[in-house]
């Protein structure tokens, strides 16, 4: 299979063709000269791959690249373009990392850093529920679930990139309200979304309206201490905040 560059490839890309019945898969050295660490990036990803085979019951392997016995071991190479109109040839061009794990059916987490998929938990404790982690999440792995007066924050394994987009968003990672393994679980996979936090939402004192979380507003009183404008940030919506002032 032929790629514009071998540091593209993600480890279930490795691992996928095993599920046609090859018995091996190997992967060549990069040699376009885009990226200086792409030798790195492309052995973790190698080793993840094997691991990957190794916690399955497949029997296929991933082995080393020796350009003077690939064509011993694997016979003449047969260029694939899975972005051409030949991609619907490709065995594997359609298949998530999530689908590749319930195929080769990986018992437990499995974790190395070059996972394709990551696992965000969240602290109770320290979350606000201000929900920039599911607004900034690119895939939809992190949900927002509003029922009745609370706010609820749930996580979809499988839909989880482990890009890292909501430990950047996030305005308490420094107190460990959100953190992101990169495994790969099946259990986490096969659960759905799961609800990680849930907030109780505080209404507006004079029109009933939502004004946000408990723990938002908590952060908020902390902040501001005994400042004056405290009673109407905590007590009011914005908009009765408005008319009070406009009174």
């Amino acid at each position: 299979m032929a790629v514009p560059c071998v540091g593209m490839l993600p480890p279930h890309w490795i691992v996928a063709p095993l599920l046609s019945g090859l018995a091996a898969v190997t992967v060549a050295p990069c040699s376009c000269g885009v990226e200086d660490d792409v030798a790195e990036r492309v052995a973790g990803v190698v080793e993840f791959a094997r691991a990957w085979v190794e916690a399955s019951m497949l029997s296929g392997r991933i082995v080393a690249f020796d350009a003077a016995t690939s064509d011993d071991l694997f016979g003449p190479t047969t260029a694939l373009n899975p972005f051409g109109p030949a991609g619907a040839l490709n065995p594997f061009g359609a298949l998530g990392a999530a689908d590749v794990a319930r195929a080769l059916g990986v018992p437990g987490p499995l974790g190395l850093p070059a996972s394709p998929l990551g696992l965000v938990t969240l602290d109770q404790s320290t979350c606000t529920g201000c929900e920039m982690c599911a607004v900034s999440c690119p895939t939809g792995a992190l949900q927002v679930l509003r029922t009745g007066e609370s706010v609820e924050i749930g996580f979809n394994a499988a839909m989880c990139t482990g890009c890292g987009t909501c430990l950047t968003r996030c305005p308490e990672v420094a107190r460990g309200a959100i953190t992101l393994g990169r495994r790969v679980d099946l259990d986490a996979i096969e659960s759905g979304t799961r609800v990680l936090v849930r907030h109780t939402v505080r209404s507006c004192s004079r029109c009933g309206r939502a004004i946000a979380t408990d723990a938002v507003l908590r952060r908020i009183e902390e902040a501001l201490g005994d400042d004056a404008v405290l009673g109407s940030i905590v007590d009011l919506c914005l908009e009765c905040r408005g008319a009070r002032i406009a009174l």
